[in-house]
């Protein structure tokens, strides 16, 4: 079935409602066909290279490098790979992108994610900050509700890309440190972190980060061996 979207394909053009006649079709990919870049996993090889290179667009690519240097080389490779299968580099649609971004912290390449808990940590913090006069300070608001709100607003901040993502201290600080703030405890109220969630009706930071590290494990899990993530899990 993948095979007939490519072999024995007709187009045709209109123009102000004529149709011209129709014309054999043949090379290149449909415009934003998800199964464009049909997958050639036949080989028995192990080499990863192969089997990366089968999740390329003939029509959108991404190049990786560390360095400028790298990068025009990798560039000059691929132009000429394009040259060779009569495919044209469009100037005008490609972009360079730069990580990390000046003057910015967000992924880092050392072995550990400490950078990225702690700006994770920072842009949580920011949103709960914008909602302490109306929400967590604010009177009338059910404990319920305050909770909706936590869940919807400062989660996905402080978990984004957490599939992956071992549990910090400084998670935990902060998961009870918003959760005092919005129940109005002091540390002078002697009052345990456990206790804290047990009033705020709120799960551990284990356990609310163990859900989605366990839903992507079961999807995977449930791929079959060929496929590219489970293969990367399971090796």
């Amino acid at each position: 079935m993948v095979q007939q979207f490519h072999d024995s394909v007709y187009a045709i053009v209109q123009n102000d409602g004529e149709y011209f006649q129709h014309f054999p079709v043949g090379n290149g990919v449909k415009q934003g066909c998800v199964v464009a870049p049909t997958p050639r996993l036949q080989a028995k090889t192990k080499v990863h290279e192969a089997i990366a290179s089968d999740f390329l667009f003939a029509d959108d690519c991404a190049l990786n490098a560390s360095t400028q240097a790298d990068m025009q080389r990798s560039i000059d490779l691929f132009t000429r790979a394009c040259d060779d299968f009569g495919l044209t580099i469009s100037t005008n649609k490609t972009e360079v992108l730069h990580q990390p971004a000046p003057s910015t912290v967000t992924l880092s390449r050392s072995i550990n994610i400490d950078e990225e808990v702690t700006f994770r940590i920072a842009k949580a913090s920011t949103a709960f900050g914008r909602l302490k006069q109306k929400v967590w300070k604010g009177r009338g608001l059910r404990l319920d509700t305050s909770l909706k709100v936590y869940r919807a607003a400062i989660l996905p901040s402080l978990f984004y890309a957490c599939e992956t993502r071992t549990v910090y201290t400084r998670h935990i600080a902060f998961h009870v440190r918003c959760h005092k703030t919005w129940l109005r405890v002091k540390w002078q109220d002697n009052v345990s972190d456990t206790e804290v969630l047990q009033r705020a009706k709120m799960e551990s930071i284990h356990a609310i980060l163990m859900c989605p590290q366990l839903r992507r494990a079961g999807h995977v899990h449930r791929m079959d061996y060929g496929r590219f993530p489970k293969r990367l899990l399971y090796g």
